[in-house]
């Protein structure tokens, strides 16, 4: 089964025709804003949000919607689940809305698939050689999906969510020590703990 025969895929919105910057138009609103670093483990960081003063309104289809999954279409392909706190939010150029037909398709069985090695490298292989390597809507309306079982989808999905927000919390952590340590080593030098 094509990833294209399930889903329809949006392309994201070129936020520099509509983005205030230099411009004296008038502002018609700040809006939050995917970036690349905002995509984690199949996860959106909320905190990692950007926002846009923007001068043009956005076509709807362009922001969010609970249960899309955006991807990004330049490397490393990060994928990641909307969930309804998350509806609304602009997506950029550089990324894309897989939205489900109506499919049985398990969408975060979908992430899991999306965020693997091999699809990321096959994705990577489409685009080898190009000036500007972004995958294209074409590739992945093109793109093989297993067909396995709900219960398998269901199951495989959740465990890739609960792994992402784990490896994420882990890696916090590790920042974390890693500031406590420098704090602790620089106190020292400067004469006191």
């Amino acid at each position: 089964m094509k990833l294209g025969e399930i889903a329809d895929i949006v392309s994201g919105q070129n936020m520099t025709r509509i983005s205030a910057g230099a411009s004296s138009e008038k502002v018609l609103q700040t809006v939050k804003v995917l970036i690349p670093k905002a995509i984690v483990e199949g996860m959106v960081i909320e905190d990692e949000l950007g926002d846009a003063e923007i001068i043009k309104e956005i076509d709807a289809e362009k922001y969010t919607k609970d249960g899309d999954i955006v991807i990004k279409l330049s490397s490393p392909y990060d994928s990641a689940m909307i969930d309804c706190g998350q509806a609304g939010i602009a997506i950029p150029s550089f990324c894309a809305a897989i939205r489900l037909k109506e499919s049985t398709y398990n969408k975060l069985y979908l992430t899991a698939v999306l965020n693997t090695r091999a699809v990321r490298e096959g994705l990577a292989a489409r685009v080898a050689g190009s000036i500007r390597p972004m995958i294209r809507i074409a590739d992945l309306k093109d793109l093989d999906l297993p067909i396995i079982p709900d219960e398998d989808m269901e199951d495989i999905g959740k465990a890739f969510l609960l792994s992402g927000r784990k490896r994420y919390v882990l890696q916090e952590m590790i920042s974390l020590e890693q500031n406590i340590m420098e704090n602790i080593i620089v106190s020292s030098m400067e004469g006191g703990i």
